[in-house]
């Protein structure tokens, strides 16, 4: 094995200290304990030691000149290559303000001086633990974070090529529907509809998958115009307007325009998604209300039910992507669990905020908030 390898491999701990003695002292004991000591003797030298060769502990005493350690350690942690490294103050300075400020400026403990190397030995084996542990901890998050990235492109790939066949299975059914509508029974017509009906579902699956990835990627271009939020919600409604039923629907509307510069195709799917969601948990006998309001530099688009409510505890996380919105319900009408999570990534690309208010029994409100286009 090289000299170098073995460098690599052995604990380094930098010790900033203008005091010869006391770097004396520690140097042994660092020794002993099998890690490989770096002294020096003022500030600056630490500072340059550390960005040469960054060690895995900084043992820095607070009381020296021209630079003393809470100003090394400051600087320590502004340097994005140094700032995860431990740094544990060694000072004469044992006032409760002085551990405050060491803490303060990125310290992780405190070693009053005249000080026991056994307690010296234990403060730093400890911090190099915990590195270790946030180490690999890191190292599992990472790995982590690349197999979603890998499986997010699986998935984009996958779905990508299924939307060409899927589509043509669409097409061909409506086709076939209508020529031989006159030589089908009653009951194969509902069969081919019900086969229509679950084609243009996968289809439109797909393309909740597709749009939430070209979000997440920023690839998905807003033609952002001037529009009236009232107008495009009215016109949600009205293509909504089969799904309704028995339900009542009040639209509370302001009296001067609700003017936004926004991609009204897309703010459409937005509300289209909130109504559609509402209208699938609201009882046959309940009400939905939608709502714009004008505020002084936004407008907000609320969609409220008389549902069931929402549990606490999931609120947090139902905007996130493929959390089926009835997971915590009947399981019916299952869907991706992407409507959401889309509309969260379109809000926030158009400037605005989204959430939900809920209480469990009484129903939710679903909102949103896009800047107001001032006259």
């Amino acid at each position: 094995m090289s000299d170098e390898t073995t460098r690599q491999d052995v604990v380094s701990i930098l010790m900033v200290d203008d005091n010869p003695v006391n770097l004396q002292v520690l140097t042994s004991m660092l020794k002993q304990s099998g890690w490989r000591p770096r002294p020096v003797t003022s500030g600056q030298l630490g500072l340059q030691a550390a960005r040469n060769e960054p060690p895995d502990l900084v043992l820095l005493d607070v009381n020296m000149p021209e630079m003393n350690g809470y100003e090394v350690c400051e600087q320590l942690k502004a340097d994005t290559r140094l700032a995860g490294i431990p740094v544990i103050f060694v000072s004469a300075l044992g006032e409760t303000m002085d551990k405050v400020r060491g803490f303060a400026v990125g310290g992780v403990d405190y070693i009053t001086k005249p000080f026991q190397l056994d307690e010296v030995r234990a403060r730093v084996t400890a911090h190099l633990e915990l590195r270790r542990q946030r180490r690999e901890l890191q190292a599992s998050y990472d790995k982590l974070r690349e197999s979603e990235r890998l499986r997010d492109s699986l998935v984009h790939m996958i779905v990508h090529d299924l939307r060409s066949p899927l589509t043509a299975i669409s097409a061909y059914l409506q086709l076939f529907g209508q020529e031989a509508k006159e030589k089908l029974g009653a009951e194969t017509q509902e069969d081919v509809a019900s086969a229509m009906h679950a084609t243009r579902n996968m289809v439109r699956m797909i393309n909740e998958i597709l749009d939430v990835s070209k979000m997440e990627a920023q690839m998905m271009k807003l033609d952002l115009r001037e529009c009236d939020l009232v107008q495009v919600v009215g016109q949600s409604l009205d293509d909504l307007e089969s799904l309704v039923g028995a339900r009542r629907v009040a639209f509370e509307r302001p009296a001067a325009p609700a003017r936004v510069l926004a991609d009204r195709e897309i703010v459409s799917r937005i509300v289209q998604n909130f109504l559609a969601n509402a209208l699938r948990f609201t009882p046959a006998d309940g009400e939905v209300r939608v709502g714009v309001v004008v505020e002084a530099e936004h407008v907000r688009v609320f969609v409220a039910d008389t549902g069931p409510g929402i549990p606490p505890d999931f609120r947090e996380s139902i905007f996130d992507k493929f959390v089926q919105l009835d997971g915590f319900a009947l399981h019916r009408n299952r869907t991706t669990g992407l409507g959401l999570a889309f509309c969260k990534l379109a809000v926030e690309a158009h400037g605005g905020r989204i959430g939900v208010d809920s209480e469990l029994g009484k129903g939710s409100s679903f909102w949103f908030t896009l800047p107001r286009r001032q006259s």
